[in-house]
This record gives C-alpha cells, sequence and structure tokens, in this order.
C-alpha cells in the first residue's frame, strides 16, 4: 500500500472520530434542553396548582392568624408561588442553561474545524445559533427609538421575570381585596325556660308522644 493511500485512510479514520464526537456533543446539546423544558413544564405545573388553591382560599375566604393580625390565606400562597417561580427561574437559567451554552460552543469549535469535506454538511449549531436571537425594535411615531437582539437567555428571563412579577401585583391586589374580618364566634345558647315538654303514652301502651310547645 502506497503511503498516499495510508494518508488517505488515516485522515478517513480522523474524520469519523470527529463526526461521532460531533454526534456525541449534539445528544448533550439535546439532554440539557430536554432538561430545561421538563423544569419549565413543571413549574408551569406547580404553578397552576396554586392558582387553583389562590381561587379556592379566594372564594372562601380563609384566614390566618399572625402576630395579632388577619393574613388572607389567598395572599401567602399567591406570595409562596411567586417564591418558589423564582426558584425555578434560577435552576433554569443559572444552573443548566450555562451547561447548554457549554455544550453549544463545544459544537461550534468541532464544527469550525471538521473539515472542507464535511463543513457544509456538519453546521447544525452555528445554524441553531444564528436563528436563535430575534431583534426587537421599539418605535414611537415610526422612529426607531432601542432595539434589542434577544438570545435564548434574555427569552428565558422574560418568560420567567414576567409571570413573577404578575405574581407579585396579584400578592399585593389580593392582599387589599381580600382582607377578611375575623369574627367572633356566636356562642348564644337558646332560652328554653319559656319552651315546655308535654309527653304521654300512646294508646297501646307502646310508645311515647312528647310535644314541645311555648308556655303561654
Amino acid at each position: 500500500m502506497s503511503t498516499t493511500d495510508e494518508d488517505r485512510k488515516f485522515e478517513l479514520e480522523i474524520l469519523k472520530i470527529k463526526v461521532d464526537i460531533w454526534k456525541q456533543v449534539i445528544n448533550t446539546q439535546q439532554h440539557f434542553n430536554d432538561l430545561a423544558m421538563k423544569i419549565r413544564n413543571f413549574a408551569i405545573l406547580i404553578l397552576s396548582a396554586f392558582i387553583g388553591a389562590i381561587g379556592v382560599s379566594f372564594k372562601s375566604g380563609f384566614s390566618l392568624s399572625l402576630l395579632g393580625h388577619s393574613a388572607s390565606i389567598s395572599t401567602i400562597l399567591s406570595l409562596g408561588a411567586a417564591i418558589i417561580w423564582l426558584l425555578f427561574f434560577f435552576v433554569d437559567v443559572y444552573w443548566y442553561h450555562p451547561l447548554l451554552v457549554g455544550s453549544v460552543k463545544k459544537g461550534m469549535a468541532i464544527e469550525s474545524n471538521i473539515g472542507e469535506e464535511l463543513k457544509n454538511f456538519i453546521n447544525l449549531t452555528h445554524t441553531v445559533g444564528n436563528e436563535s436571537p430575534k431583534e426587537i425594535k421599539i418605535s414611537l411615531f415610526g422612529k426607531e427609538i432601542k432595539k434589542y437582539n434577544l438570545h435564548s437567555k434574555d427569552k428565558a428571563k422574560a418568560f420567567y421575570l414576567g409571570v413573577f412579577f404578575l405574581l407579585l401585583i396579584s400578592s399585593a391586589i389580593l392582599l387589599f381585596v381580600d382582607t377578611p374580618d375575623i369574627k367572633p364566634r356566636n356562642n348564644h345558647i337558646p332560652d328554653t325556660s319559656s319552651l315546655s315538654l308535654q309527653c304521654k303514652r300512646t294508646q297501646n301502651y307502646d310508645g311515647v308522644d312528647c310535644v314541645l310547645s311555648p308556655l303561654k
């Protein structure tokens, strides 16, 4: 076998290794992307449960006495939902998203050095990265005031923080709207001194008939 054939075979083996590594990196990107979607789906599920509980407690007017003050249960649930939603935000955006970004950068590096034969075919990471940012323009009377490029992290922040501020606003509204007043329980015992009870045996002597009537 000639040296040229050996070199060609060696290059093909290296190219196969690069493609296998690229496939593994793509799988890693999909893994972290799936984790992010599962976190968001679970966050929405938990939020839906909180909204249902808030609606029930608001309708029923449940309250909780804290340090001598009456606090609406719906307000407490709304604040709790906001805090839990914020925890999901930190796990998604500041925990798993950097790992996704790292796998994307590695994929771009591999695609840049994949070789001339495959550079026009193995470019998924670059293509997705180029399509991901969305341009947002703010205009007033036809004049452009500000322009933003929203990347995936910015979209996630807009999603989480938008819902978070809505929960805070709903908590403030519920604090003033749903303020139950604690009313003392009515422990009044009806007066039975003006009632008379008359009982007599039945004609067959198999029981007693009683009549409760007010005194005249």
